[in-house]
């Protein structure tokens, strides 16, 4: 199986990328920091994306752990890319209001 994980903080570190690989997930990864993505994919052997359109289409499962600011955002990205097979996961809990999701 082939997953992407949009993020780059502590737990994608700590317990995302970790777990995945352990299932032996494909995994690619995708962050605006640029840094800090280089850093994971050389510690872990997993695969960086520049830019999110050269995704593999045969991508079954997202992650998003991202800040709850960005969610709506990469959903509505993600929703014009003809994933239609794929998974999404949200590791950051939602908070607010459902008008500020609208």
């Amino acid at each position: 199986m082939t997953c992407l994980i949009i993020g780059s903080g502590k737990r994608v570190e700590d317990t995302l990328i970790p777990a995945l690989k352990i299932v032996r997930e494909q995994i690619y990864l995708f962050s605006r920091n640029n840094e800090k993505r280089e850093y994971l994919c050389s510690r872990y052997n997993v695969e960086g994306l520049n830019d999110l359109f050269d995704l593999p289409k045969d991508v079954t499962k997202i992650f998003l752990a991202i800040p709850n600011t960005e969610f709506l955002d990469y959903v509505k990205l993600l929703s014009k890319m003809n994933l239609d097979k794929a998974d999404l996961f949200i590791e950051t809990p939602i908070i607010g209001q459902l008008k500020n999701f609208q």
